[in-house]
């Protein structure tokens, strides 16, 4: 195409969308646009997170793979979408069409997928028991409990206990398989209770084969055991012995099918003394060495899905205070974690693969260990270091005292 005939159909282009605007710059040559480079991988870099009662890991983080979009787009895909050179018309108010060839035009290009049914059945979940991480969360729950209200007055943590009665063992089992409904219907009884008292429901729970009545009787005696704040209201607990006990009953019956459920079942409430996070962490080790025996013997249908369990308002609360980090701090804990500086630490764990390499010496290969990472606690001196001065009081202001003074529970 030569000059005059690019210069026609630009002033025919500027006359058709802007009739007003004088014609008087001259056509440049085409040039194509620069192809944008890939976007440049993240390197490598040191990642830490602290928890609020003070564990943390530190490791190295390696950069991220390329994902799939961003594969297709190096391909000229976007998102279903092939950019491919086409025609693009131009029609302008006269009735002229003009044929314009420098632009990509995207086509829809159709994805046929063919879903593929997998020949193997899903792994039932919580076979191997309560998770590191479900220990993990427990512990920060319950440091944010006393935290918050060990120095209320009027507050008290408690730990109470609920047991299964010895029913027929199909009853048995059906109150296993819908242990997770169970648990979450008798925890939203006690919302309800402590919403008419204008008081917010903190809580955590973690699930225990009671190992007395399996090796003894061969049954499956699921334990709830559950942290919770109580508080006094006109010389009366929030959550009484005996309603707890009927509740349970109600919804052990209703799950069960079974109308002869005893009426006083056995429930047990314990005043915390000392530490919350270390109270519920010992029920939360307890009755999982069974868990595989159980499953083996009894079938995996006697396995609870779900071994652990808090409210809303102490996820938030654990997931605000908690502090990620991949910049200098997260060196500075490296550097403490390779050292060993007792000072800021209670205790460290190292987590290490097994890695191949090759000898430069001998140029033979060899296996040992690679270090990819640190966990442990730190000391006081330790959480000052890593963590803002104003935890204590942000924790305070996630779990609420009342309904009244609730900070985006």
């Amino acid at each position: 195409m030569d000059y005059q005939t690019k210069q026609f159909r630009y002033d025919r282009l500027v006359n058709a969308f802007f009739p007003d605007h004088p014609i008087s710059e001259p056509i440049l040559p085409y040039e194509k646009k620069p192809v944008q480079s890939p976007k440049a991988r993240v390197t490598s870099a040191y990642s830490s997170t602290v928890f609020p009662n003070g564990e943390f890991g530190v490791g190295y983080v390696k950069p991220p793979k390329k994902s799939a979009e961003d594969a297709r787009q190096e391909r000229g895909e976007i998102i279903g979408r092939t950019i491919e050179s086409a025609y693009r018309l131009h029609t302008l108010e006269d009735g002229t069409v003009l044929v314009d060839s420098t632009d990509d035009v995207g086509r829809l290009v159709p994805k046929l997928g063919i879903p593929v049914e997998s020949s193997q059945a899903p792994k039932k979940y919580g076979l191997k028991g309560i998770t590191s991480h479900g220990r993990k969360m427990l512990r920060n729950a319950g440091h944010c409990l006393d935290v918050a209200f060990r120095s209320r007055y009027g507050y008290l943590c408690q730990m109470g206990t609920l047991t299964i009665p010895s029913l027929e063992p199909e009853r048995m089992r059906i109150i296993c398989q819908r242990w997770g409904d169970i648990v979450r219907r008798f925890f939203q009884e006690c919302k309800r209770r402590y919403k008419k008292l204008r008081l917010p429901f903190h809580y955590c729970s973690c699930t225990e084969i009671q190992p007395g009545r399996w090796e003894s009787r061969r049954e499956v005696g699921l334990h709830l055991h559950f942290l919770f704040v109580s508080v006094k209201v006109s010389n009366n607990w929030s959550l009484p012995d005996q309603w707890v006990r009927d509740t349970w009953r109600r919804i052990m019956t209703k799950y069960s099918g079974c109308e002869n459920v005893p009426k006083n079942l056995n429930y047990r409430r314990d005043a915390v003394k000392q530490s919350s996070a270390a109270y519920i962490a010992k029920y939360a080790s307890k009755g999982s060495e069974f868990v595989q025996e159980v499953a083996d013997e009894m079938g995996e249908d006697c396995i609870p899905s779900q071994w652990w369990s808090m409210s809303a308002s102490m996820r938030k609360c654990i997931k605000d205070c908690t502090y990620r980090s991949r910049s200098e701090q997260a060196e500075l804990l490296l550097h403490i974690c390779r050292h060993e500086l007792d000072e800021y630490l209670r205790y460290i764990r190292v987590a290490t693969i097994e890695e191949r390499c090759i000898d430069k010496v001998t140029g033979q290969e060899v296996i040992g260990d690679r270090v990819i990472g640190y966990g442990g606690l730190l000391t006081p001196v330790g959480v000052k270091l890593f963590q803002p001065t104003d935890i204590n009081t942000r924790i305070k202001g996630l779990l609420a005292y009342t309904l009244d003074n609730e900070c985006g529970n």
